[in-house]
């Protein structure tokens, strides 16, 4: 069990998967496993998926939590999302997009619709790094 603060209403998830993105379409009518959808009009494309390991996901989690606010430059295109489980239900996405500096969330534990972040801060460089990393090494 672990604690996410930043946009995730819930105390605790079980699993994180680091989900490689591809560029937003229309959301699908129904639910698909192959799309992540953050709003109510758009989806973007699972092009791959890496379950974390603990040591992954301490790391993840500290620099999350440690992204400090930014100005948001609206493209929205992001390449990498976080996705928290909890009895290996999805109940949180988070994609991020490192030109924009903007975070859009969505699943039943989101607390809130969108949040700007600052890219280029120390913990924002470090999570894109660590995206990279999993979806590099994933199988």
């Amino acid at each position: 069990m672990r604690s996410l603060m930043i946009g995730f209403a819930g105390d605790h998830f079980d699993s994180l998967d680091v989900l490689s993105l591809g560029n937003a379409c229309r959301r699908p009518e129904l639910p698909s496993p192959f799309y992540i959808a953050t709003g109510t009009h758009w989806a973007f494309p699972v092009l791959k998926r890496s379950t974390c390991v603990p040591e992954q996901i301490e790391e993840i989690v500290r620099h999350w939590n440690g992204l400090p606010a930014g100005e948001q430059a609206r493209c929205h295109t992001p390449g990498f999302a976080l996705e928290l489980f909890v009895k290996g239900k999805s109940v949180f996405v988070a994609a991020l997009c490192w030109r924009c500096n903007n975070i859009s969330f969505g699943g039943s534990m989101a607390s809130l619709s969108h949040r700007e972040f600052e890219a280029r801060s120390i913990p924002g460089s470090r999570l894109l790094q660590l995206c990279r990393r999993a979806i590099t090494n994933a199988d």
